[in-house]
């Protein structure tokens, strides 16, 4: 029998409907948790498999979270003698899934107990929910004793499930709920002293003006390029150019190295924009935060 430490933070896995609205529903600490019970009644087959220890850091939508919920979830997991367990499972909600998943393994990326953030499309009370079959892979991985680091287990709708690595998966397009995932390469912290910065993401988008952006209370910037690793280099170059005054760098993110590149990449190039090859946007705003040198 291998033993799970599971982690609840809220979100919809851990939520009902009540009056047509979705709420962090009410919880007991202990085994006896309705998520596990539902996973067990569900698939009894794991039954005698497998223990749960289970911990509640808060129950909350994941949108809601901030840098200090995050801080109080890494020194939970911090805190525990993990290799006193087989697997840990962390309850999260998605709207901001891939942003935590690619945190943890910014920070957690050298564990060598694997790490699994199991969320849910829908409320488990709804059939059609892909919550438990989430956690259903994520017990399948854990049973395997073939991985270590942060994973996302994730059933789209139409398609069979995935074991996402933590950072290699992006946030989940609006309009759907597909979560993928990109060849991304890990960054790994060498010590955790918590969220000391603060970046001010910026999308790329047509007829973008960044003029209006106040960079006095930011440590520095990161740019979303299009997938094309392009962006508006003019619109760019007037942001460098006010950020070098106030001894602010820009980054840009995500960038594939080894490619032939767009006449615009060039002219971004010479605007003074740092590229960050080959790392999700997810993973980038992590490290920065983190006070990361990249």
């Amino acid at each position: 029998m291998i033993k799970i430490f599971m982690l609840f933070t809220g979100g919809t896995i851990s939520s009902a409907v009540s009056l047509g609205s979705i709420s962090p529903a009410s919880h007991q600490v202990g085994t006896d948790s309705r998520i596990v019970n539902a996973f067990v009644s569900t698939y009894p087959e794991y039954e005698g498999k497998m223990s749960f220890e289970c911990e509640y850091a808060f129950n909350m939508l994941s949108e809601n979270m901030t840098f200090s919920d995050w801080d109080k979830i890494v020194g939970i997991l911090k805190g525990k003698a993990l290799s006193r367990y087989d697997a840990v499972f962390i309850a999260h909600g998605s709207d901001t899934l891939a942003y935590f998943a690619n945190m943890l393994s910014v920070v957690l990326g050298r564990i060598s107990v694997p790490i699994f953030v199991i969320s849910s499309d829908k409320v488990l009370g709804d059939k059609s929910a892909n919550g438990l079959i989430n956690m259903k892979t994520a017990a399948d991985a854990a049973l395997s004793k073939k991985h270590t680091g942060v994973f996302v287990p994730y059933k789209n709708p139409g398609s069979s499930a995935v074991l996402h690595k933590g950072y290699q998966i992006t946030q989940s397009q609006i309009l759907g709920s597909d979560f993928n995932s990109i060849p991304s390469k890990p960054i790994i912290l060498k010590e955790y002293t918590g969220f000391t910065k603060k970046v001010i993401v910026l999308k790329s988008y047509v007829g973008a003006d960044y003029s209006f952006v106040d960079l006095s209370s930011a440590d520095c910037v990161l740019i979303e390029l299009y997938h094309g690793g392009t962006s508006d280099y003019k619109c760019v170059k007037k942001l460098c150019e006010r950020a070098a005054e106030n001894g602010k760098t820009v980054y840009a993110a995500s960038l594939k190295s080894g490619n032939d590149i767009y006449e615009t990449t060039k002219q971004l190039r010479d605007t003074g924009v740092r590229f960050l090859y080959d790392l999700t946007l997810e993973t980038a705003y992590a490290a920065l935060s983190l006070g990361m040198e990249l």
